[in-house]
């Protein structure tokens, strides 16, 4: 579950007015991921973002992309 799923209202308020949270302006993980460049994802255990870290990894994983996940369990923003 992403941030967005878990958190829909917060969300809701956040965002600008006429705008999804799946626009690739508010989330980049929504863009095209293709040919991006080697990449290095560092996360902690604790972190509030971990799910969207994984979707990250995930979906830049599908598009070809060279992705390494550094994951630290118990640590909170890396």
């Amino acid at each position: 579950m992403t941030f967005t799923q878990a958190n829909p209202m917060l969300v809701e308020m956040l965002l600008p007015k006429n705008m999804a949270a799946s626009d690739p302006q508010i989330s980049p993980v929504f863009d095209d991921l293709r040919d991006l460049p080697p990449q290095i994802v560092c996360v902690g255990g604790a972190e509030v973002l971990l799910p969207d870290s994984n979707h990250w990894v995930q979906r830049s994983k599908e598009a070809g992309n060279s992705v390494e996940f550094v994951f630290e369990p118990g640590q909170i923003h890396m």
